[in-house]
């Protein structure tokens, strides 16, 4: 079979990969031409790009291009499939559009009367406007129930909740997100916020492959790809693909240099690229006590995988001073790496380190038997935690990326309260 017979193959039989790591990872041999041109951008990014972000409230920006695409087909079904689906024609070696052979139980295929039958060679994807956690996508219109995607629904990023009250069962999972345990036996999911829904599908916002552009790969070294159990102990050999976290899906037909182009923005909130920060507070509540007073208070915290550290006060502080004193010590600039591909068919949920050198990458997919159809794209942020910028007055609001938790298996968990809902804060343009 031909690599082009392969790659059309694949979309038609949709494949749920199982990966495992691997204890030797095999060199990738050679590998077929590149068909997409992957650019991922962000608004900050210099020349080099390497820039000088805050950590939320900005976008990543993806492109798909390809200078010989000649077209772009919308589908739209409401009789037998009920389904909403579009293709990036990326070639069509006879220049004659007959896409009979998407699936051969559509009975409406694009034909152009085409001596030689169907030739092309496309990728599905679906326009989708507007994705935000906890709302469904069924409310936007296009037909389905649930997820809007190709083929009725078939491909649904993971629905998860972010907080379960006491009593509640673990919802560990890790094909789902991290959690740890918090105050009153709660548990807080680690990372951006993604869903209200604990079993409705209908969300389509979550990690994985994203429902609406199959085939893209998210990888971050810092942030909601890390995985943790719900020991807090961080697993070095695996992270989640962020794909899933995609705001909005459409396409340029033309830009300024004759190239077409799938076009993606992702949303970064807060969580998605942060550091994550474990805090035990050594039973003083932020906010909760019925006073706003303490005396030489102490705390421990830990840096995603890092070592915990002990920070021991002297004197009297406040609920706002010792969340700054706090914020002081967890809230430090870092550098974020994100690397982006596309590959042939769905992409994997987890990208699993295959040769054990501690990068996320191109490689490790090839050795998981994946089969790029586009560059790698790495974009290198220099972070400035908005935590770090911030001054607050009259009040305080508790950082997202703090998770305050038992970090010396003492049993004692505190917690950090927000003050009275009210809050002025101002960050200066860090020129």
């Amino acid at each position: 079979m031909s690599v082009r017979d392969t790659f059309i193959r694949s979309f038609l039989i949709l494949v749920v990969a199982v990966l495992s790591p691997a204890a030797t990872a095999v060199p990738p041999g050679p590998q077929p031409p590149e068909l997409i041109e992957l650019r991922t951008t962000s608004p900050l990014a210099g020349r080099s790009g390497y820039g000088v972000i805050q950590d939320a409230q900005w976008a990543l920006n993806f492109k798909l291009r390809s200078t010989t695409a000649p077209a772009f087909v919308e589908i739209r079904e409401r009789l037998g499939f009920s389904s909403d689906f579009d293709l990036f024609v990326l070639e069509d070696p006879d220049d004659c559009l007959d896409l009979s052979h998407i699936d051969p139980n559509r009975n409406q295929p694009i034909e152009e009367n085409c001596p030689g039958g169907g030739d092309e060679v496309f990728m599905i994807f679906h326009q989708d406007p507007f994705e935000v956690p906890g709302l469904n996508d069924s409310t936007l219109g296009g037909g389905t129930a649930g997820c809007i995607g190709p083929y009725s629904s078939d491909l649904v990023d993971t629905p998860v909740t972010d907080f379960v009250s006491q009593g509640g069962a673990v919802p560990f999972n890790e094909a789902t997100k991290s959690y740890a345990l918090t105050q009153f036996g709660n548990y807080r999911a680690v990372g951006p916020a993604t869903s209200s829904f604990t079993d409705d599908a209908g969300d389509c916002y979550g990690y994985g492959a994203d429902d609406d552009l199959r085939g893209l790969v998210v990888m971050a070294n810092i942030g909601g790809s890390q995985i943790f159990d719900t020991d807090l102990t961080y697993d070095p050999s695996r992270i989640r693909n962020m794909a899933g976290l995609l705001s909005r899906v459409g396409f340029e037909l033309l830009d300024k240099i004759d190239r077409a182009a799938i076009t993606a923005d992702l949303a970064v909130t807060n969580g998605m690229f942060e550091q994550v920060v474990f805090v035990d507070n050594g039973g003083f509540d932020i906010g909760g006590a019925p006073f706003d007073g303490y005396v030489n208070p102490s705390f421990k915290y830990r840096i995603a995988d890092g070592p915990v550290e002990t920070v021991a006060l002297v004197g009297n502080f406040s609920d706002a001073e010792l969340l700054d004193e706090i914020r002081a010590v967890t809230t430090l600039p870092y550098t974020v790496e994100i690397r982006s591909i596309v590959v042939d068919g769905d992409a994997p949920a987890f990208i699993d380190d295959e040769d054990g050198n501690g990068v996320f990458d191109r490689n490790d997919l090839i050795a998981a038997g994946y089969t790029p159809i586009s560059n790698q794209s790495k974009i290198t942020l220099s972070i400035l935690p908005r935590e770090f910028l911030r001054v607050e007055e009259d009040s305080y609001e508790c950082p997202r990326n703090l998770i305050f938790t038992d970090l010396d298996d003492d049993g004692v968990i505190s917690g950090c309260f927000d003050g009275d809902g009210t809050s002025r804060s101002f960050m200066r343009v860090p020129r």
